[in-house]
């Protein structure tokens, strides 16, 4: 497991604690992945998903932000 791999199981476990006061009917998407979305967006310093996505494609080669931040749902 690389360093940045383990920086971001970290930080995914401590957004799993995160309080939720939504109802619980029609939640998709759960907290951690929200806080981790918003990560990504910072770590590529973009300040927007789409900027954020093209960014993540002219770099890695690959646009899923399950696969590097492990967003479940994206």
């Amino acid at each position: 497991m690389t360093i940045l791999q383990e920086i971001i199981k970290i930080i995914k476990n401590e957004f799993k604690k995160l309080p939720d006061s939504r109802g619980v009917d029609g939640i998709k998407y759960t907290m951690d992945d929200i806080a981790m979305s918003a990560y990504a967006v910072f770590y590529f310093q973009n300040g927007s998903w789409l900027n954020f996505q093209r960014n993540m494609t002219n770099t890695t080669g690959r646009s899923n932000a399950k696969s590097l931040f492990g967003i479940e749902a994206i």
